[in-house]
């Protein structure tokens, strides 16, 4: 168990999730940019859609839809911008309620926990950004679903158990997961954020800033891409609570590794651990790496912005299955 972490979400302070209130209207406004026009009306669409959260009985094998996840996060969001109404809301939360009172988990089921973790994350939204239109029996409701899922991920709960350098603990557990979760209820109940960024800022936050510093990330060319994204999504997570130090300010310099490892002809110099797709004429790279590009567009780097809206091209400008 980690010590209690230096620094802690405001007391009092809805919402603190990715969000804060003051960053509203410019979160509004950067909707009606070109480039995100299109995610956004994804996102408003799935808002309003009719749909029942029961997941479907499937005996003891898992039965979680993402793709109801999403839509619940994205009625949410609508909520925190302000284009949707508390009844709304009130639905929203329902809508949590009834997908948790369903679910079915097989743990023995390869990277479900990222499943849970998802379903974690999206719950923490909910809680954060519908917060004035929680019940307290709401609030005590999902303090336990959120602690009983979190204890039956790779990481446990309490955060602590198994592998922070590499594997599935250094992907969403803690730099997302468990933490947002944990951010939403700290007020009523502390011990889940403290345990996650206690582990964060005594490991894993140290451990990064070396890498961002090296401008390579060790995970090699395919886990490497997936786990500095989440890098860079716990890294906003905590900018957006208020502490804008964690993992140093070199988090640019990693996508520029991934950049250069591509060749002319479409293929791609492998290294370290990877599952690089191999045609006839050797590895080819693929666009695994959207979550670094925003990271330098966010921080201004030209070059890189014009690879993540490369990135966004490939993609459509879909709006994926989550607003992280």
């Amino acid at each position: 168990i980690a010590p209690p972490p230096p620094f802690t979400p405001p007391a009092g302070v809805h919402p603190r999730v990715l969000v804060r209130a003051e960053l509203i209207p410019q979160i509004k406004e950067n909707m009606k940019h070109p480039l995100l026009a299109t995610m956004y009306k994804q996102v408003r669409a799935r808002a309003f859609l009719e749909m029942d959260c029961h997941m479907p009985d499937k005996g003891t094998a898992n039965n979680v839809s993402l793709d109801h996840a999403f839509n619940i996060q994205c009625r949410a969001f609508m909520y925190l911008l302000g284009e949707a109404d508390k009844t709304h809301a009130k639905q929203t939360i329902q809508h949590m309620r009834d997908m948790y009172d369903t679910l079915t988990w097989d743990s023995s089921v390869g990277d479900i926990t990222r499943s849970m973790g998802t379903v974690l994350a999206v719950s923490g939204c909910v809680y954060d950004w519908c917060y004035d239109a929680l019940t307290e029996e709401d609030k005590q409701y999902f303090i336990i679903q959120m602690k009983y899922l979190a204890s039956m991920m790779e990481i446990g709960y309490p955060a602590g158990k198994g592998e922070t350098f590499a594997g599935h603990g250094g992907e969403g557990e803690l730099f997302y997961f468990q933490s947002t979760a944990g951010i939403a209820i700290y007020d009523e109940d502390p011990q889940m954020y403290n345990a996650a960024a206690g582990v964060l800022y005594e490991y894993m936050f140290p451990t990064r800033e070396l890498f961002n510093s090296a401008g390579h990330h060790p995970a090699g060319t395919a886990y490497g891409a997936v786990r500095a994204g989440w890098e860079v999504i716990g890294k906003l997570v905590f900018e957006r609570l208020g502490d804008t130090g964690v993992m140093g300010n070199e988090a640019h310099k990693i996508p520029y590794s991934f950049i250069n490892f591509r060749y002319p002809n479409g293929m791609f110099l492998e290294d370290g651990d990877t599952w690089i797709t191999v045609e006839t004429n050797g590895p080819t790279y693929s666009s695994n790496d959207l979550a670094m590009m925003l990271n330098a567009v966010r921080l201004g780097d030209a070059h890189v912005n014009g690879e993540a809206v490369k990135q966004l091209s490939l993609r459509g400008y879909s709006a994926g299955f989550s607003i992280s």
